[in-house]
């Protein structure tokens, strides 16, 4: 029998729908961070976006401009998909784009120094990690 004061994990977590790898017309994506940003608010019930494009912080803070000024009811993380040596490493809570071309094991100490979230962007592609132990990222 559960503690008295115990609370359901429904009531401690609050979960929530997310889409953490878009891409914008500042990389290889089709639609314009206008169109992403309007598209989520009208016709999803996303609850968190992050636009990640190819090496650059420019889609996601121009989106987290127009996320303020506009009132979505989503909320926004700042993210780049960075092109390692060994493959595409989604960095989350940016706050200074990462430079392309660095070893995968230097873009996760960049993004841990900017207090962000390291995610292997496409997991089940085979890349050229070479020593798994020294890889650690957040999540996949």
């Amino acid at each position: 029998m559960p503690k008295q004061g115990l609370k359901k994990i429904e009531e401690i977590i609050q979960l929530s729908k997310a889409d953490l790898h878009i891409h914008s017309n500042y990389s290889d994506g089709a639609p314009s961070v206008e169109e992403i940003l309007d598209y989520v608010e009208h016709y999803t019930d996303l609850d968190v976006i992050a636009i990640t494009d190819h090496d650059t912080l420019e889609g996601s803070l121009k989106a987290q401009t127009l996320t303020k000024e506009k009132n979505y009811r989503f909320e926004l993380i700042v993210g780049e998909e960075i092109s390692s040596q060994q493959g595409h490493i989604l960095g989350l809570f940016l706050k200074e784009k990462i430079e392309p071309g660095l070893s995968a094991h230097e873009v996760l100490l960049q993004i841990k120094k900017q207090g962000g979230i390291a995610i292997a962007s496409h997991p089940f592609v085979r890349t050229k990690w070479k020593n798994p132990l020294i890889i650690i990222m957040n999540g996949v």
